[in-house]
This record gives structure tokens, C-alpha cells and sequence, in this order.
């Protein structure tokens, strides 16, 4: 990956990183919704919100999300960035961010027509515990990964 990618943390003060994101996602952002029935405001009561830049461009998009008893992940690549590990990147810097933290699971949702992205989620260790119609429900249980680094 090029060095002239940089992983930003999100807050009120950067938010205009992912409003230019979602406005440069272009196909990308039909099977990722997040924002479809939310201002940019609901970043304010993310865990946390991250924006991957390639050459100060926004490029991929990533946060975590506690709803209830759960932890929601969510994760977008631009359309035409897909594929080359920017999602992996973004991945990893939220189950970092999970592991430090003690949460021990993360959620997310996918639609099954994006094989690309179960694909990666399965890589990255998530199973899937639940299913409808469109979509699959996926966890990464970190207790166990938790716990092996505290041995």
C-alpha cells in the first residue's frame, strides 16, 4: 500500500471527510446505507469513525457503533478502490481499536450479493450467526483473541 495513505480518526472537527467520502463513493454506497436515514451527526456517538486518505482524498470509510448490547461495525471502499486492501486496512484499525477497548465482539451486516466483502469479513475472522432475505449477520468474537493476549 502507498505511503501516502493515511488512516484519519473522525471527529466534529474532520466530519467533513466523510460527508466528501460519501460524495465520491459513488456505487459503493448501494450496499453500504449507513448514512442513507442519518445525518453526519451520528458519528458523534460512534466509538469510533475512521477515514483512510490517499494523497489527502478520502477513500475508504470505517466505524464502530455501540447499539444496545451490540457493536456495530460498518466499512465502505470507494468505487474504484475496492480490492486493493484498503478495506483490510480499515478493518484492522477498527479491531485493533475493539481489541484495546475490551469489546468482546463486533456485529456487522452484509448484503449477500456482496461477495467481495463476505469474503473479506470470513478473512478477517467473522462468522455468520443470522440471515434473511438480503442480508447476513456476522460476528468476530475477540474474547478469545482478548484473552490470548493477556496470557
Amino acid at each position: 500500500m502507498s505511503e501516502r495513505t493515511k488512516l484519519v480518526s473522525i471527529d466534529n472537527s474532520n466530519k467533513s471527510l466523510v460527508e466528501e467520502f460519501c460524495a465520491n463513493a459513488k456505487s459503493s454506497l448501494k450496499t453500504f446505507r449507513y448514512f442513507d436515514h442519518r445525518s453526519l451527526d451520528a458519528i458523534n456517538s460512534h466509538l469510533v469513525t475512521y477515514v483512510l486518505t490517499l494523497s489527502a482524498s478520502p477513500i475508504a470509510y470505517g466505524h464502530l457503533d455501540a447499539e444496545k448490547d451490540k457493536v456495530w461495525l460498518g466499512v465502505c471502499v470507494a468505487e474504484g478502490r475496492t480490492g486493493q486492501g484498503y478495506g483490510k486496512r480499515i478493518m484492522e484499525a477498527l479491531i485493533g481499536y475493539a481489541g484495546e477497548n475490551h469489546i468482546a465482539a463486533i456485529d456487522l451486516s452484509v448484503d449477500k450479493v456482496n461477495e467481495a466483502a463476505i469474503a473479506m469479513y470470513n478473512q478477517m475472522g467473522f462468522s455468520c450467526v443470522d440471515t434473511n432475505d438480503k442480508s447476513y449477520f456476522m460476528r468476530l468474537n475477540l474474547a478469545n483473541i482478548i484473552g490470548d493476549k493477556n496470557e
